[in-house]
């Protein structure tokens, strides 16, 4: 053999090993994102979460305030869940691997401690917040939305009229 073919062999040999090795870890943080899920879908409630998110606070204050330290960790770590997002699609041109899943998953977690952390400063339970919401989505559905320039709500038919479709 030509020592051109055993360096395409030997390349070739490493790339198969590389692959092995790339599979392998694909399967280890598919089994992660698995145990992630499994976690979350223990019938563990949003105060459940937020009463053992706090057990792990500090309760550090800025100034005297216990809240300015949640709101800028969750300022801070919406941004690195941004930054990951944008280098995903830099990077890989947007192709959503389990990596990124699994990375983007862990940031989606220090993201929900912060704002657990903001809802026991404010001492409001997350279950609370979450009904709230979800009771403003559908007064949104039903009623439109609030057009402050008109004074009132603006229905779905209403909003399309005035895009012109």
């Amino acid at each position: 053999m030509t020592m051109n073919k055993l360096r395409i062999a030997d390349e070739l040999e490493a790339a198969q090993a590389q692959i092995i090795q790339l599979q392998a870890e694909n399967q280890r943080l598919k089994r992660v994102v698995a145990g992630l899920c499994d976690e979350v879908n223990s019938g563990m409630s949003l105060n459940d979460f937020q009463q053992r998110a706090h057990a792990t606070s500090k309760n550090t204050q800025i100034g005297g305030d216990g809240l300015l330290y949640p709101v800028l960790g969750l300022v801070g770590e919406s941004g690195e869940l941004a930054n990951k997002v944008k280098k995903i699609y830099r990077d890989k041109g947007g192709a959503w691997d389990t990596a990124s899943r699994v990375d983007l998953t862990r940031e989606l977690f220090d993201i929900q401690w912060y704002v657990a952390e903001i809802a026991t400063q404010l001492a409001v339970d997350l279950d609370s917040i979450c009904r709230a919401g979800l009771t403003k989505l559908s007064d949104r559905a039903n009623h439109g939305v609030w057009r402050p320039d008109l004074g009132r709500f603006v229905s779905l038919d209403e909003q399309k009229e005035d895009k012109g479709e």
